[in-house]
């Protein structure tokens, strides 16, 4: 099973999200082709797998759920858990995301990021957790 992380490894403040790998390559143009594998647009994961609420303007930054409260997505056997995280970029639409090539259950999906992204996890200020499921 492959895993990425979609989000940005920067500092606070400092622009930018990116697409990390858990097994080589890890970052960067290498990482970046591993894009066509997936089964959905890759853009997609800037925000749009990020639970949002419902409403009119729900791409304002007051449409977004508090951070680390996350949401489980399937879509064509792959997984996808994503949050909303200032922790590296405080404006608007600053998210994480974690990819997995295969169908896994929330916990496990938390259990492998938090294994294969440990330091990234340090650095949340919050608890990570599923709010919603959903099937793409």
């Amino acid at each position: 099973m492959k895993v990425w992380w979609f989000g940005c490894a920067t500092k606070p403040d400092t622009a930018g999200h990116g697409l990390h790998a858990a097994q080589p390559p890890y970052h960067g143009r290498e990482a970046y082709e591993e894009y066509k594998s997936f089964p959905f647009q890759w853009e997609t994961l800037d925000g749009q797998f990020a639970p949002r609420t419902k409403t009119k303007g729900a791409y304002e930054k007051g449409a977004e759920f508090p951070q680390g409260e996350a949401r489980l997505t399937y879509i064509k056997g792959w997984t996808v858990v994503a949050f909303w995280d200032r922790t590296g970029d405080s404006r608007g639409n600053s998210n994480t995301a974690f990819v997995f090539d295969a169908f896994l259950g929330s916990a496990d999906a938390l259990r492998i990021a938090r294994e294969k992204f440990p330091k990234l996890f340090e650095r949340f200020t919050f608890y990570v957790h599923i709010v919603e499921t959903v099937e793409a």
